[in-house]
């Protein structure tokens, strides 16, 4: 099973070859229509070049097997802070009080520990006030680095 680390170590080889490519039919004297070509020449797995298609489906996937899950839902991104959330379904006919839930934020840099980092709703920091822009997406609650050796049924244990 590929661990966090894994993941986006693909996604930024993935990354690394659309913009090779980009930059080379730019020199090429071409302008547009790079979404066809690269969907084109690319495989399947890297193309697309996304986040939420490179680690949160692949992550909603480890999940579903090792929670044993009916259904897992990969919701996002939303708001400011591009945040993807996992409702997961025991059972087909679970009502949304019935499912296990994880929200992670996406800190995609070479510099961060970790490329997510799970949001922590039990902590509300009060930092922006109630119907501010900051309160309605999410910002008073904290997130925490997910460690990178995740997999499997590592995710459980971020799922509330």
């Amino acid at each position: 099973m590929r661990t966090l680390r894994d993941l986006f170590r693909h996604y930024q080889i993935a990354n690394e070859r659309v913009d090779q490519e980009i930059m080379r039919l730019r020199y090429e004297g071409v302008d547009e229509g790079f979404e066809a070509y690269l969907a084109k020449c690319l495989p399947e797995s890297e193309y697309p070049c996304d986040w939420v298609t490179m680690l949160a489906k692949p992550i909603g996937e480890q999940i579903k097997q090792a929670g044993g899950f009916q259904r897992v839902e990969v919701l996002g991104p939303m708001g400011i802070g591009a945040r993807v959330s996992f409702h997961c379904y025991k059972n087909a006919g679970d009502s949304i009080q019935d499912i296990q839930v994880m929200t992670v934020e996406p800190c995609l840099t070479d510099l961060s520990d970790s490329p997510l980092r799970v949001v922590d709703y039990s902590t509300n920091t009060g930092r922006y006030a109630p119907g501010t822009t900051g309160d309605v997406n999410g910002l008073n609650h904290p997130c925490r680095p997910i460690d990178p050796r995740t997999a499997g049924d590592g995710w459980l244990q971020y799922l509330s």
